[in-house]
């Protein structure tokens, strides 16, 4: 009896699309359920390819990516005034050779308004400073000057050698003409005699016609001669600051007592 052949079982369409499966899955060498595998070279972690591309995307993310820009405030510049003080010197090579010149190299002297210690100071020369000359009064004790740190603005100090020296004869300047000062006057209300200082300036009381005096505008301070302290000094019982015009009332003593000025 003849052995009829087997023929193959027909595969059913689950059992081909498993197969399909796994062949997909082999030929992209996907990792298993077993995590002690080794890395390959061909790794997602260790492709050196892969390394560089994830730098670069990096490196554009960073380029790409808004920075903080600092917002820069505008600077606010001030413009310096300039003022006259104790240390500010106008050194003698600020004059140019062809300039008459004043050098205060024997002492600081003060710039008044006019030619005299009857007029205001509005300015000074400290000692070692230079300025230049523009004239001068009638008998050349006087100079007409430029004020160190005003620009513009001029005065008169004195020529005297005691206190300046001068590049120039003082009588070759020309001659500055100038107004009379107004006189300034300290006035004692008070029944007590008054001391001033400095000077040591006697003024009467008010019951004497020469309770009031006539003085140059200075800086004064005012004693009672009639009060004294503990130590036997008599009291000061006012400092005052005279300027040209003014007329300064002594109205309380060295006790206090107030009193009504004539």
């Amino acid at each position: 009896m003849l052995n009829t052949p087997q023929l193959p079982r027909r595969i059913g369409p689950s059992v081909l699309l498993t197969i399909l499966l796994a062949s997909i899955l082999a030929s992209c060498n996907l990792p298993t359920g077993n995590s002690n595998l080794p890395v390959t070279a061909n790794s997602p972690t260790n492709n050196p390819n892969n390394n560089s591309v994830v730098e670069t995307v990096n490196a554009l993310a960073q380029t790409v990516a808004p920075t903080s820009t600092a917002t820069v405030s505008p600077t606010v510049t001030q413009t310096p005034t300039e003022t006259m003080s104790s240390t500010d010197t106008l050194m003698p090579g600020t004059v140019t050779p062809n300039q008459l010149s004043v050098i205060a190299d024997k002492s600081a002297a003060n710039i008044r308004r006019g030619p005299g210690l009857a007029y205001n100071a509005i300015g000074g020369l400290v000692k070692g400073a230079s300025t230049i000359i523009y004239g001068r009064n009638s008998d050349g004790t006087w100079i007409y000057v430029a004020i160190p740190g005003q620009p513009g603005k001029f005065g008169w100090v004195t020529s005297l050698p005691q206190y300046v020296t001068l590049s120039v004869n003082v009588m070759d300047l020309p001659l500055m003409t100038y107004d009379q000062p107004s006189p300034a006057f300290i006035q004692n209300c008070t029944e007590h005699t008054l001391l001033v200082t400095p000077g040591n300036i006697t003024i009467a009381d008010r019951n004497n016609s020469n309770h009031k005096v006539q003085l140059n505008p200075n800086i004064y301070f005012i004693f009672d001669e009639n009060v004294k302290d503990t130590k036997d000094n008599i009291v000061q019982i006012r400092t005052v600051t005279l300027v040209e015009g003014q007329t300064v009332d002594i109205a309380k003593d060295g006790k206090g007592k107030g009193y009504t000025c004539p």
